[in-house]
């Protein structure tokens, strides 16, 4: 068995390293060869300074010749090797010799003052640059081999001048050598301890790239699933309130409509913990943009009292909005999260308040270009302990058991009040003592704009267009297409039914229908493929509208339906209200005596 020599002790070693920190000798190359390029640079321009100091040292000492020459052949025979084998052992090998030949022409420039030696240390901690303990020895052995040449020149008598003594020591070589083999052992260890470094750096980039795949993975994952979930929820659900609200129009005895309403009343509540876990979802993705738009805050405050009035009369509670008359009203703002924030903060109160009254009071104040305006909901409930109050807007927290199980809810309303306040540039907040109440308060900072016109509610409300359309429904779903239809009669519209998207297209060649209400996820053809069919072979100039009528709400649903040739986007379940006016919209125009009828 051969003694083990030091190359491939110094070998084992570095498989060691390499090893150790879960890299491959190719790994290990690759991140290396990155390395050894940016050093390639770097000993270009240090060669060249070292160029340019000994031209101008032989301005001083009339070594031109000589500074000329090597400093040429030093800086020619790098630059070839970097072009012939970049990155390679050889070349930097070159490059220590090139340094050191600079360094031995320095110190013979300035007549070996023992200053100058810094050349010499300052020669080798620029070699750091590769990070290659080995790379320094080349260089090295060629100073010692010049300094013994020049000693024996010196001692013999020849007529140049190395050395400020008369004659060289053996000693004096021994030190000199020495110190210099322990400078570039410590360079050479410094040189051990940046290449670690270096592959552990990339060692942390590698897994924190792997742990982002696998979070972004995972993120995919969920939203898929979340899509998956919501579609799957969605249809049922919508088949039920569909279902429960057509009932409710029926005529009923006293106990059949208060089972049916309590049946709207769990699947409205069941539909708010899944928008609520969506809307969630999106805020993390972060897939929630903030729409800013004129809106008349006193109009938007009003509509939410209006709507949710009726629930505090149920439990004997009085609901107010205090917005005094020389509070401005208009401003720029995103209309539809703010009223989601409202809601939920009054919807709340309700929810925690047992006797008393809701207030919803709302402060202007100026700050220059924007006007601070903070929504205020004060309720007369059970209050908040102030150390549970932190809790309250984090997400998934609820102040104990019993007032879960008591009021219901997921824990979210109020961490995605709190999470788009932030995204609108606001903030919230509550302050409350336990039996005396609590204040929950939104502030934002919103610009002043035009008046926003308000439409008079009271003639519009409780009545829908008679359309006098004819509309082929395409839903895979039995009851949904029930409800559908049942919908669309009420409306004055003509239904024909289509189970999936084959037979919608076979029915569209042979039929003439004013409208189509797609589904999206449908066996055989679906929504999106069925509706790029029929823009394929409609005739110029006679497009039927399309509208999408689907349980897919996560972000990118409408979009993939308008892209696919869709006019617009109805989300199950259901609402009869947004129904009516999409379907008003693009309806044909009808005749003057039928368009101006109403269903109330």
């Amino acid at each position: 068995m051969t003694e083990p020599t030091a190359l491939n002790v110094a070998t084992r070693v570095r498989d060691y390293v390499n090893e150790s920190l879960g890299f491959t000798e190719t790994e290990v190359e690759a991140i290396m060869s990155e390395i050894r390029g940016r050093g390639d640079r770097l000993m270009t321009l240090f060669l060249t300074c070292h160029a340019v100091a000994a031209i101008l040292l032989a301005n001083f000492y009339d070594t031109w010749l000589l500074a000329i020459g090597i400093a040429g052949i030093s800086v020619a025979m790098f630059r070839v090797s970097v072009a012939l084998l970049p990155g390679h052992f050889f070349t930097r090998c070159i490059s220590g010799i090139a340094m050191q030949s600079f360094v031995a022409l320095h110190i013979y420039q300035l007549h070996g003052m023992p200053e100058l030696h810094f050349f010499f240390f300052t020669g080798f901690t620029m070699m750091l640059v590769y990070q290659d303990w080995l790379c320094l020895w080349p260089g090295a052995l060629l100073i010692i081999g010049q300094h013994l040449f020049f000693a024996i020149l010196h001692n013999t008598g020849s007529p140049g001048f190395f050395f400020a003594e008369s004659y060289v020591s053996f000693t004096k070589l021994f030190f000199h050598f020495g110190i210099g083999l322990l400078h570039v052992g410590i360079c050479g260890c410094w040189a051990v301890l940046m290449r670690r470094q270096t592959l552990q750096f990339a060692r942390h980039e590698t897994d924190l790239r792997e742990a982002t795949g696998r979070a972004e993975e995972a993120t995919q994952a969920k939203s898929a699933f979340l899509a998956m979930m919501s579609h799957e929820i969605r249809t049922p659900m919508n088949a039920v309130m569909g279902m429960t609200q057509l009932l409710l129009d029926t005529p009923l005895n006293p106990e059949q409509r208060d089972y049916a309403e309590s049946v709207k009343k769990g699947s409205d509540g069941l539909l708010t913990v899944i928008n609520d876990v969506l809307d969630f979802s999106k805020i993390e993705a972060g897939k929630i943009v903030i729409h800013p738009q004129p809106l008349n805050l006193y109009v938007l405050l009003s509509e939410v009292v209006e709507l949710l009035r009726s629930g505090a009369r149920q439990k004997g509670l009085s609901l107010g909005l205090e917005y005094s008359d020389d509070t401005p009203h208009n401003f720029a703002g995103d209309v539809g999260r703010i009223r989601q924030i409202a809601v939920n903060l009054v919807g709340n109160a309700i929810k925690y308040t047992d006797s008393g009254r809701v207030d919803v009071r709302v402060s202007v104040e100026n700050c220059g270009l924007e006007e601070i305006v903070t929504i205020a909901v004060a309720d007369t409930g059970i209050g908040i302990a102030e150390e549970a109050q932190p809790l309250l807007f984090q997400e998934f927290s609820q102040l104990d058991s019993r007032s879960s199980r008591k009021y219901g809810g997921t824990g979210l309303g109020l961490a995605i009040s709190k999470r788009l306040a932030e995204l609108m540039g606001g903030e919230i907040g509550v302050v409350s003592r336990i039996g005396e109440g609590s204040t929950f308060w939104l502030r934002l900072r919103l610009p002043l704009t035009v008046a926003v016109p308000v439409k008079n509610k009271e003639a519009v409300r409780g009545s829908y267009p008679i359309l006098n359309a004819r509309v082929l429904v395409v839903e895979d779903n039995a009851v949904n297409r029930r409800v559908a239809v049942a919908c669309l009669t009420k409306l004055g519209c003509v239904t024909e039914t289509a189970d999936n998207g084959l037979a919608a297209l076979r029915m569209w060649r042979a039929g003439h229908y004013d409208m189509i209400l797609m589904d999206c996820q449908m066996p055989e053809m679906d929504g999106y493929e069925t509706t790029i069919a029929i823009r394929s072979e409609e005739p110029h100039g006679r497009r039927i509208p399309i509208i999408a009528m689907t349980a897919h709400v996560l972000p990118g649903a409408h979009e993939a339906c308008l892209a696919a040739g869709m006019d617009d986007y109805i989300s199950k379940p259901i609402d009869f209200g947004q129904l009516a006016e999409t379907l008003r919209q693009r309806a044909p125009q009808l005749p003057s005596d039928t368009a101006i009828k109403m269903l109330s």
